[in-house]
């Protein structure tokens, strides 16, 4: 994944082997004297860093659809000190990318991403991959008469 920042600090370009992502930084919501106060609660903007950790989250997770709900979520996350490190997000997306919940039926039990972050899933526990062992594999079936 190779990331490059313009020189006036207002898009973050994120290239990988799939896709490219340009992702605007730019804070539109300068003004401080807001004066209605839904809005001003509502309308919080995501940091550079912020916003480059959903861009890197956005580019990995399996489930194009809803950017914008998905950006609310983030924002409420972040606000929240919700969510952990992108590295650990990015690590426990692959492990629930590679679970059978989420590969039966061509991915169609994958969250939207909104419902993944709002409903804090990368809190869920991932099911073992690993098929439990037949106790009866070595008996002799041999039966008498």
């Amino acid at each position: 994944m190779n990331t490059r920042t313009d020189s006036s600090a207002e898009t973050i370009t994120i290239n990988t082997d799939e896709s490219t992502e340009i992702i605007d930084i730019t804070n539109t919501n300068t003004d401080t004297n807001i004066t209605n106060k839904e809005e001003s609660t509502t309308n919080t903007s995501i940091s550079p860093l912020g916003m480059y950790a959903f861009g890197q989250w956005w580019l990995a997770y399996p489930r194009k659809i809803a950017k914008k709900g998905a950006e609310k979520a983030w924002k409420a996350a972040e606000k929240e000190k919700e969510l952990p490190s992108i590295e650990e997000l990015l690590a426990i997306l692959e492990k629930q990318k590679a679970s059978r919940s989420w590969q039966q039926e061509n991915g169609r039990y994958i969250p939207y991403p909104s419902t993944y972050l709002n409903g804090r899933r990368y809190e869920d526990e991932i099911e073992d991959e690993t098929p439990a062992e037949n106790p009866y594999t070595n008996i002799n079936w041999k039966t008498t008469k």
